[in-house]
This record gives C-alpha cells, sequence and structure tokens, in this order.
C-alpha cells in the first residue's frame, strides 16, 4: 500500500506460492483499524546509552509544512524515592534519517529513562499519547 496517503484500515492477502488459493486475513471482514497515523513511534531507531539517556525518534506524516514536534515524558517512580519525573523536550528534524514514504523523522534525547514511561507527542498542536511500558510502545490519537 502506498503510505504517503492516509489509511484508516487494512488487511492482508497471503500467497503460499505454491500453487494454493491466497487467503485474506481481514479480521472477519473488518479490517484492522488505524486509529491515527499522523505519529508513529520508531522502535528501531530509538536508541539509548549505557545510563538510559534516549535519543527518540517519532515519524510524522509530511502533509504539514513546518510541523512543531515536542514530546512531554512522565517516568514512574523508581526505588528508592518512587517520585516520578516529568519532562519535555522538543524534537529536531532528522537529518541522518531521510524521508520515507511520506514521512518525515524527527528526534531528540533525553536523560534517564528507565522500564516505564509515558511519551506525549505534539504535532502542530495536536496532542498524540504514545504509551511505553517495558520498552514497547502503543500509539493513539
Amino acid at each position: 500500500a502506498p503510505l504517503n496517503a492516509s489509511i484508516s484500515k487494512f488487511w492482508f492477502v497471503v500467497n503460499e506460492n505454491n500453487g494454493s488459493d491466497n487467503t485474506v486475513v481481514d479480521n472477519n471482514g473488518a479490517g484492522y483499524i488505524i486509529d491515527q497515523d499522523t505519529v508513529l513511534y520508531d522502535p528501531v531507531r530509538t536508541q539509548h546509552d549505557e545510563d538510559f539517556n534516549y535519543n527518540f525518534v517519532l515519524a510524522v506524516r509530511n502533509d504539514s509544512s513546518n510541523p512543531a514536534v515536542s514530546i512531554d515524558t512522565w517516568i514512574n517512580g523508581v526505588f528508592p524515592s518512587f517520585i516520578p519525573t516529568v519532562g519535555s523536550g522538543d524534537l529536531q528534524l532528522d537529518s541522518n534519517h531521510p524521508p520515507v514514504d511520506g514521512y518525515n523523522f524527527f528526534s531528540g534525547t533525553f536523560p534517564n529513562v528507565v522500564s516505564a514511561i509515558h511519551v506525549d507527542a505534539s504535532i502542530d498542536g495536536r496532542q498524540f499519547k504514545l504509551y511505553r511500558e517495558q520498552n514497547d510502545f502503543i500509539v493513539s490519537g
């Protein structure tokens, strides 16, 4: 599917290349719903160092002329204080990752990110929630 156009749902067609009929995997006709595709977390390009300083990378649809991309982080408290940490910062257009399929990549480094974190992304003033629990992100708009 061309990714430079927004999608609301998708399905798969599986061809085993063995002469059998193709199989359509479509969630019993309902398709698989995409809540939003404006901002996507890029787990492959997001990296961290030994001190858990994370360089977050987000893919942002490039249908905005000059998007302002920022994130707010909420890090759950850890032993011994259990006091949560709140942070925020802007992500910059990442020249190390050229645009792909209608998405530009933005990145920014945030210090001391450990096990559980919540990230809110703002794209042109619209809020998106990215939840990260134990290195897995789920994105909603």
